[in-house]
């Protein structure tokens, strides 16, 4: 499973249109580890520089089991991490255009397909919790 972590879907991302934070990916990205497949974590996006560090450091930090410091220590670009120089990224007030069952067809839809997928040879299959089988023929759509 390869997981790209755009920083664009951060809140004040000037190009992003999302509401996210960098806890809410780390969620995501250990849900993913629990799952047991191989997993590439890729950095990418973000338009708000400091945003998209402090981004990339807590999810990191979250894949190797360690907790950082909540304070920003001072290096060369630390004034671009004002006003509160610390890792939080504030959450957004943007409204909220997905219905809860919009989001549950994405869930319900990625789990069905995540289920399809076959350990490498000589690796335990650890099933993807909350999938079901789906046929790629079926037509329904993400």
């Amino acid at each position: 499973v390869v997981c790209q972590c755009g920083a664009d879907c951060l809140a004040g991302d000037p190009l992003g249109a999302f509401n996210l934070t960098p806890s809410s990916l780390c969620r995501c990205v250990k849900m993913l580890a629990a799952w047991g497949k191989p997993l590439l974590v890729l950095g990418g996006g973000g338009y708000n520089l400091a945003n998209t560090a402090r981004c990339w450091t807590q999810i990191t930090a979250c894949l190797v089991g360690e907790q950082c410091a909540e304070e920003i220590p001072e290096h060369c670009n630390f004034s671009k991490f004002g006003p509160d120089f610390t890792l939080h990224v504030v959450p957004g007030n943007r409204r909220e255009e997905q219905t809860p069952k919009d989001v549950e067809k994405v869930i319900s839809t990625t789990l069905a397909y995540l289920s399809n997928i076959e350990p490498p040879p000589g690796q335990n299959d650890k099933a993807v919790p909350g999938a079901t089988s789906v046929d790629d023929t079926s037509g329904s759509e993400a």
